[in-house]
């Protein structure tokens, strides 16, 4: 994500990127997780995860959370005082339609709803609360892409919804769970063999 994303705008440069890109990453790799727990949990595999595993990455999300937001912080901050053409360009384009709506959008479901929404404990193990804070998050971040690709993509251009990159998002979305479920139905998806693992899933943990 590193050489791609920055590919796209060769004369833009960024020592943060890669940090950035992480955070991002870290995000929705717990929302995702969280997601995945919750569709696991009527399955043999999903009666070993109790409330503790859910409130841990929980936690983690909302770490990660202020993570993005201090990162992302720390880009504009670095252009702002420094006053480069070739850097501050990058943000200025995006500061314009149709970009500025999803730049306001992205922050507001990305890091200002998860942060207050994820400081009750209840909100990291209910599934009412839980599941709509994991769906703002990787809406948001897929905004976030989206504002990172489509300007330099598009240079200028009209732009409209994007139905191809939600068609693309679906259907790589949908390789990936092939290649998912193929591998569960031949390979045991708990490492059985870890000694650490009736601890794990004991009531106490």
């Amino acid at each position: 994500t590193f050489d791609i994303t920055m590919s796209l705008a060769p004369t833009w440069l960024s020592t943060l990127w890669a940090g950035w890109a992480f955070a991002i990453m870290m995000q929705s790799l717990m929302a995702t997780l969280l997601v995945s727990m919750y569709l696991l949990k009527k399955t043999q595999l999903g009666q070993l995860i109790r409330r503790q595993q859910f409130h841990d990455v929980g936690k983690l999300m909302h770490g990660f959370t202020i993570f993005w937001a201090y990162l992302t912080y720390a880009h504009v901050l670095t252009y702002w005082y420094g006053n480069m053409p070739e850097e501050t360009e990058y943000y200025i384009e995006r500061m314009h339609q149709p970009w500025l709506t999803l730049l306001i959008i992205a922050p507001l479901l990305c890091f200002v709803f998860p942060l207050f929404a994820l400081i009750p404990k209840a909100s990291k193990w209910t599934a009412g609360l839980t599941l709509p804070i994991c769906g703002s998050i990787l809406l948001a971040e897929w905004i976030v892409n989206l504002l990172v690709v489509m300007p330099q993509v598009v240079e200028g251009k009209e732009w409209s919804l994007p139905w191809l990159e939600a068609g693309q998002f679906v259907g790589f979305l949908g390789l990936f769970l092939c290649c998912l479920f193929w591998f569960g139905k031949r390979f045991p998806m708990l490492s059985i063999g870890d000694p650490l693992l009736p601890e794990a899933v004991a009531g106490d943990h």
